[in-house]
């Protein structure tokens, strides 16, 4: 798919306007947020649409994401791209974890151990015990991976909503900065030779793939976030990916699946 394939697809789609939760899910979110009120310490729940994948969920990830969770409404169509594009036996490398699930469910799906990526500390409890309630082994890494090793450090910033925390500040919002620890994308997947990248970063993955890393994943999932880095941005990115020697050849919503070429394989 070349530049402007990538950008009918995205104005297709509607791709270009974040989906207002707090309107579509008002009902939900209200009742998410009177139980997590009661609410004393965690409580274990099965996903309602994805089998075998538990969740051991509290008070912390807040009433918008306990209700996403609840209703299957959260991540689903990757969880729909996991379940089409992942078999047994693969090693998964996870750029951003999120709240664990995602990890989880990828765990259970290749039987394999699943190294998630995460720079804000909040989360890692709750990653760690997605692993545990499914009986799946994850192992986190604090650092943040950035596109080259320029810097040892770099700010970022976290936001009371956990899965907004981001390398990419947005105007109006606040946030809490810390400084955390980085590692060159490229040293990363030389060190873990996944056969599977997946890039969920908040906007920072317009940057990631500037320079060629010597060891490429054969599968790479990359949420795309249109309407924050633009249709610019975007489509610089995928023609990248596809300089690279992928092929997009699926998608859910803004996360994007890419195939390396088969003579690269």
């Amino acid at each position: 798919m070349n530049r402007e394939d990538f950008l009918e697809v995205v104005r297709r789609e509607g791709l270009t306007q974040w989906p207002n939760l707090d309107a579509q899910h008002a009902a939900g979110i209200d009742d998410a947020s009177r139980s997590l009120s009661t609410l004393r310490g965690s409580v274990v729940i099965n996903h309602p649409s994805v089998r075998g994948l538990r969740m051991d969920l509290d008070a912390s990830i807040g009433p918008k994401i306990f209700h996403l969770l609840r209703s299957g409404a959260y991540e689903a169509g990757d969880f729909d791209l996991y379940r089409s594009h992942l078999v047994h036996g693969e090693r998964v490398l996870d750029l951003g974890g999120g709240v664990g699930v995602t990890a989880a469910y990828c765990a259970l799906i290749t039987g394999c151990e699943v190294i998630v990526v995460e720079p804000n500390p909040r989360l890692h409890p709750l990653i760690r015990r997605q692993a545990t309630v499914n009986g799946v082994h994850v192992r986190i890494d604090t650092r943040c991976a950035i596109a080259t090793n320029a810097m040892d450090h770099v700010p970022f910033y976290l936001h009371a909503e956990l899965w907004r925390s981001t390398l990419v500040p947005e105007p109006h919002e606040r946030y809490q900065q810390i400084q955390v620890e980085t590692v060159a994308v490229s040293l990363l997947l030389q060190d873990t030779r996944p056969d599977v990248l997946i890039v969920d970063i908040e906007g920072a993955e317009q940057d990631l793939f500037h320079s060629a890393p010597c060891h490429l994943p054969k599968k790479l999932f990359v949420e795309i976030h249109v309407p924050k880095i633009g249709e610019t941005a975007s489509a610089d990115l995928m023609e990248r990916l596809t300089g690279l020697g992928y092929t997009l050849t699926d998608h859910r919503d803004w996360m994007f699946y890419f195939q390396a070429a088969k003579e690269r394989l």
